[in-house]
């Protein structure tokens, strides 16, 4: 298990003054969600803060190299929030009977804007492992999750340690109009 506690950049939402907030907390490890496929298993985008997130281990498990998308049926694997029971993590079908991995409501949008920033940044530098095959099947699914889970305070706070730390900023973070404005992304 890895944190990096400066400037408590990996606190959880529902806890600002600890890294580790619940009775899950053994249970954390850091992760590139869904970065491994698109390279960053390599450098320089495995150091990438803006990139690294603490995720449950039995979610990260689940979710493996599955694209992102809406769960509508087939659920393997779900993780009910006990804080929050409709906050709910799923592996499953979408609609066109693709296995894909439905994070919370509360980090869809943490979690596009994520995913943009690692294609704007490292798509013109990719490593050998570089692969857009799950991007181009989340894509749209992920422009609708920034819609719906706008920008927060944590995610602003977050940013803005990441840049103390590495120099640079989530442009999506910081004006989340950008993805409307782009539109679709090239591949």
């Amino acid at each position: 298990q890895r944190w990096i506690a400066s400037g408590s950049i990996f606190r959880p939402k529902d806890d600002p003054k600890s890294p580790v907030s619940s009775s899950r907390a053994a249970s954390k490890n850091d992760s590139h969600p869904a970065f491994s496929r698109l390279g960053a298993n390599e450098a320089p985008a495995m150091s990438d803060i803006h990139i690294l997130r603490p995720v449950d281990a039995d979610a990260n498990a689940a979710r493996l190299n599955f694209p992102f998308g809406e769960v509508v049926s087939a659920v393997t694997w779900e993780f009910v929030d006990p804080t929050n029971p409709a906050d709910t993590s799923r592996l499953g079908h979408d609609a066109q009977g693709r296995t894909v991995f439905e994070p919370r409501d509360s980090k869809k949008g943490d979690v596009a804007r994520a995913i943009f920033y690692f294609y704007v940044r490292y798509r013109n530098e990719p490593t050998a492992s570089f692969s857009l095959e799950n991007f181009n099947i989340e894509e749209q699914t992920l422009l609708q999750w920034a819609a719906d889970d706008p920008v927060d305070e944590y995610e602003q706070e977050r940013n803005a340690i990441a840049f103390r730390v590495q120099g640079n900023r989530n442009p999506f973070v910081d004006r989340d109009d950008f993805l409307a404005r782009i539109g679709d992304f090239p591949n």
